[in-house]
C-alpha cells in the first residue's frame, strides 16, 4: 500500500513535498502540522494560519481524534513523536 505520507516524515530533508501536496491548495492539520518546516521551505509563499489553545485542552482533543488512529507503535506518522520524547 502507498504510504506517502509516511515515507516523506521518515525522510523530510529527501521527500519532494511540492509532489506529495501536487494538486492540493492547502493543508491543514496532521500530518501537515508535523512537516510545516519543511513545507515552509518548499513553499516559501505560503500562507501559515496559526491557532494558539489550553495545553490540556489541545492534548485531550489530539488524544481522541488525531493519535487515535494512529496511536499504534508501527504508525511511521508518529515516528517523530517517539524519537521526541526519547
Amino acid at each position: 500500500r502507498e504510504r506517502p505520507w509516511a515515507r516523506a516524515l521518515e525522510e523530510p530533508e529527501r521527500a519532494d513535498w511540492r509532489g506529495l501536496l501536487s494538486g492540493f491548495g492547502c493543508s491543514v492539520d496532521f500530518p501537515a502540522s508535523v512537516a510545516y518546516q519543511w513545507l515552509l521551505a518548499s513553499f516559501p509563499d505560503a500562507k501559515v494560519i496559526l491557532t494558539v489553545r489550553d495545553p490540556h485542552d489541545w492534548a485531550r482533543s489530539v488524544a481522541t481524534t488525531i493519535w487515535s488512529e494512529y496511536s499504534a507503535e508501527r504508525s511511521a506518522l508518529l515516528a517523530p513523536f517517539r524519537s521526541a520524547a526519547r
